[in-house]
């Protein structure tokens, strides 16, 4: 980690390590998963890492079957089509 803080510890106190935060409404603790990207950042509690890295596979599956879509030439997916006409969203002609 390396940024700038903007006020002095000295003026606040000494700060705390490894407390649990909150940032952007997210809690985090000690120990938890934090990756960020230019598409957003995941936060996974330590205690639910297991169960996350099992479900990535199919994550990874149906990422790749909407990619292979959309080089197929597919504009939008059924799901899209239902959740367009439940709000009665028409498509320009």
């Amino acid at each position: 980690c390396a940024g700038i803080v903007p006020t002095s510890p000295a003026a606040n106190g000494p700060g705390t390590v490894g407390a649990p935060v909150t940032c952007g409404g997210i809690h985090v603790r000690p120990g938890d998963i934090v990756v960020g990207d230019a598409d957003g950042v995941v936060v996974v509690p330590l205690d639910r890492a297991e169960a996350v890295l099992e479900s990535l596979a199919a994550v990874r599956a149906a990422e790749a079957k909407a990619v292979a879509a959309v080089e197929a030439g597919a504009t939008e997916s059924e799901k899209v089509r239902r959740i367009m006409a439940a709000a009665r969203i028409l498509e320009a002609p």
